[in-house]
């Protein structure tokens, strides 16, 4: 399978007279899932959206294999973005969502799935916040695209939902490259192959517990 590599760099993005993020370097294959942390505040949310091209700061280099983009989601087959704010609009029944997101190839994996399944003839507006969560996140996971954007996939889920959700998670990254970022930061740990922290406007390399605990982001 053809590796693809997602970079960006060269980022400047300020809110008035704040400097939200100054000192960024991110990447991510196909075959990886990228964990992203941060307080709040800390520019996590606004990093998706400049890599997904609906922000633009002062300045940043988006790239898939070296080549820049302008805005990634203008282009075919590249990338997908949950945002926190959700996706989907409430008179929208769950299996059309299904069909017009997600190929032919993976529409059963979803039309099957114990939670999915019982409600694919139901308008997404009568699912519980969780479940349309649960829903909006598996249709950008199984999305036709080499990479995924993820804010908050885990927030308001059931703690039974997220373990699934995570079994998909860590299929799916086998085969296109995964960003996400949640405050619930368990769920992260368990199944990120590498991890980033934001602090101060720049991204720091993290690898393992023990160093976000040193860095005062969660106790010990």
């Amino acid at each position: 399978m053809t590796k693809h590599l997602l970079e960006i760099d060269s980022v400047i993005l300020r809110y008035g007279e704040r400097d939200i993020l100054s000192n960024v370097y991110l990447k991510c294959e196909t075959g990886e899932l990228i964990a992203l942390f941060g307080r709040n505040g800390a520019g996590k949310s606004s990093l998706l959206k400049l890599i997904f091209g609906s922000l633009h700061g002062e300045s940043q280099s988006v790239r898939i294999d070296k080549k820049y983009h302008h805005q990634l989601y203008t282009t075919s087959g590249n990338i997908r973005f949950l945002p926190q704010s959700g996706l989907l609009p409430g008179n929208l029944k769950v299996a059309k969502a299904i069909n017009f997101f997600v190929g032919p190839s993976n529409r059963a994996a979803l039309m099957e799935d114990p939670y999915l399944a019982p409600n694919v003839n139901e308008r997404v507006g009568v699912l519980s916040g969780g479940l349309k969560k649960y829903l909006e996140c598996l249709l950008i996971v199984y999305s036709n695209v080499k990479f995924v954007l993820l804010d908050e996939p885990f927030t308001h889920v059931s703690p039974i939902m997220v373990e699934v959700l995570k079994s998909h998670l860590l299929k799916q990254s086998a085969g296109k490259g995964i960003i996400l970022t949640d405050h619930l930061y368990e769920p992260l740990l368990d199944i990120s192959h590498r991890m980033y922290l934001i602090e101060q406007g720049r991204t720091v390399s993290i690898e393992q517990r023990d160093d976000l605990i040193a860095r005062g982001y969660i106790n010990p």
